[in-house]
């Protein structure tokens, strides 16, 4: 569960340049002259009275009026803030914010008909941006020192190893710090902070981060590229469906036997390679969703001890997680997926198939009675462990590939498990799982 921490409120705050705004606009909710805006966690807003200047013109400070008056209308907005309280250390100065951004302009530096000038002329200006004398809240030591009261904490920090220590800065993205730093366990407990250097990496982007650059990727030569390899996997799937079912006919005939024919053999079958494209349709399609879904579960699931929720609110302390916050992440990842996205999958696969086999309401209906249920327990037999996998060391633009590759060797297993049987007598849950073809993985 979340904590909580106090924070000073004084006359003198610090809020982000970006919160202020000389020319107002219609579509502008934050701070501008003459202008009522909210501060996070405080209950009365605050009005923009005057602009005090440099000798350069740049904007020093702003007098601003506390709203004391309850009647006094309710702000559209609220900014984040930090109080100057030297007596209490807020704010607290970082020594360096290390902004790292992408490394080149365009997704593939070395497409020449993008790129005509060379991959090294592709280098972005601002793919590292380094702030000096940034501030944060005092909250951040708060969850430092409970970070080192712990003893895993101490020992990591008697290494120097204080990469794990992360946070999330609300509105920017989340934090590491640096292996620059300079912080030992017993400067923090016994308060000596003026003699820490605090150098801060940025490891993730809010608002150019997975949603952004899965947007970006979605008209990309790399996702079309996932989308082709998926499909293939899940068609390859098929046609070594196919071909099993039909050996297995060869070897193993079927007696049709009824009242007036005995010892009639079966026709054989013969392969179908609408039903291949029907499938390869399918993987390419579903892909993308895929892709998402795995963008989704990593912002939504970060691995590292972070910070999360409002400035207001620091995570548990480490000495209560029972385990590792990358654990519980990865844990929690394979429980939603499970859950809520392979049914949902599996679902999508069952009723695509036959709509593209143009199955009627009634037909349909019937498909999904005997298949759906059926396809869905023999996934549960093998995905939670191969996400598993997945969500612990597959990089995210590899996921939907990775589980394709599992993907075709599970087809090829259900459908050598489905020739045995066809041989022994009547159908089983995995021959009706497999009676529309292979399995497709529920986040493949």
């Amino acid at each position: 569960s979340f904590g909580t921490y106090t924070v000073p409120f004084t006359r003198v705050l610090y809020i982000d340049s970006s919160d202020f705004r000389e020319v107002d606009s219609a579509d502008y909710y934050r701070l501008a002259p003459n202008k009522s805006v909210g501060l996070q966690g405080v209950s009365r807003a605050i009005t923009c009275t005057k602009v005090v200047r440099n000798a350069d013109g740049s904007i020093a400070e702003l007098v601003c009026r506390y709203e004391a008056d309850s009647a006094h209308a309710k702000p559209k907005t609220f900014i984040q803030w930090v109080a100057d309280c030297p007596k209490l250390g807020s704010p607290v100065r970082l020594d360096e914010v290390r902004v790292y951004n992408p490394l080149f302009k365009h997704d593939n530096p070395k497409d020449s008909s993008e790129v005509p000038g060379g991959w090294l002329s592709d280098v972005a200006p601002d793919s590292l941006v380094v702030v000096k004398g940034a501030v944060a809240e005092v909250g951040l030591w708060d969850w430092i020192k409970s970070y080192a009261a712990t003893e895993a904490g101490r020992k990591e920090l008697d290494k120097h190893n204080v990469e794990n220590i992360r946070f999330q800065f609300k509105r920017i993205g989340y934090f590491a710090l640096d292996k620059d730093t300079v912080l030992t366990a017993a400067d923090i407990e016994n308060a000596q902070f003026g003699s820490a250097k605090l150098i801060m990496n940025r490891i993730l982007s809010k608002t150019g981060g997975y949603i952004a650059s899965v947007r970006k990727m979605a008209t990309s030569r790399q996702l079309a590229k996932i989308a082709f390899f998926s499909g293939s996997m899940v068609a390859t799937g098929n046609v070594i469906a196919q071909s099993l079912t039909l050996w297995s006919e060869r070897a193993f005939p079927v007696a049709d036997i009824d009242s007036t024919v005995v010892d009639h053999k079966v026709p054989a079958s013969s392969y179908d390679p609408l039903q291949t494209l029907r499938f390869f349709a399918y993987g390419v399609a579903f892909s993308p969703v895929s892709y998402r879904w795995h963008a989704f579960l990593n912002a939504r699931f970060p691995l590292g001890n972070i910070v999360a929720g409002s400035s207001k609110q620091i995570a548990a302390p480490p000495s209560k997680m029972p385990l590792s916050h990358s654990t519980r992440a990865v844990l929690k990842r394979l429980v939603v997926d499970q859950t809520l996205f392979a049914p949902i999958a599996t679902f999508s696969f069952v009723g695509g198939m036959g709509v593209m086999e143009g199955l009627g309401p009634v037909e349909l209906a019937e498909r999904f009675r005997i298949q759906y249920l059926a396809v869905l327990m023999a996934g549960y037999a093998l995905w939670p462990a191969a996400q598993l996998i997945n969500f612990s060391i597959v990089p995210l633009a590899y996921r939907v590939p990775f589980s394709s590759v599992v993907g075709l060797m599970w087809h090829t297993y259900l459908s050598w498990t489905s020739a045995r049987i066809k041989a022994k007598g009547p159908p089983s849950e995995i021959e009706q799982a497999d009676a529309l073809g292979p399995v497709v993985p529920a986040t493949n």
